[in-house]
């Protein structure tokens, strides 16, 4: 009887202490998530939804990390430009299929549709941003 009560005590002892560790590290994680959280969000880099309006994207942020973007309409012509690297007033179908190409390992490129039907092409760094996973 008395090795039953010792068996049962240490159980208890046990599942205590395993449920005060789980209970601290949920603590640690949440703080840590909660203030180490740095930075821009990548709400604000990267836009998720399929229509964007440019000028709401955080630009200056956009630029920090090495990217720029552009606007163009159906025939190539520049709307908009986000420091863009060159001043280039319009674009070829050449070039802008260009942009994409997975052989340039120096950048990534995403394409969104704007609100008023242009397309808006933001260009990040590959080292931010890449198009495969390594």
């Amino acid at each position: 009887m008395d090795r039953r009560r010792n068996i049962l005590k240490n159980t208890f002892k046990f599942a205590a202490s395993f449920i005060v560790i789980n209970i601290l590290f949920l603590f640690v994680v949440v703080a840590f998530v909660l203030y180490s959280t740095a930075g821009k969000n990548i709400n604000s880099l990267v836009p998720i939804s399929r229509k964007v309006n440019p000028d709401d994207l955080d630009w200056e942020a956009i630029n920090e990390i090495g990217g720029w973007g552009i606007v163009v309409d159906n025939e190539g012509n520049v709307v908009k430009s986000y420091y863009q690297e060159d001043d280039k007033k319009s674009y070829t179908y050449i070039e802008l299929v260009d942009l994409f190409d997975i052989r340039h390992n120096d950048k990534t490129a995403f394409s969104y549709g704007t609100v008023d039907g242009n397309k808006l092409i933001i260009i990040y760094p590959s080292l931010v941003f890449q198009k495969y996973p390594p």
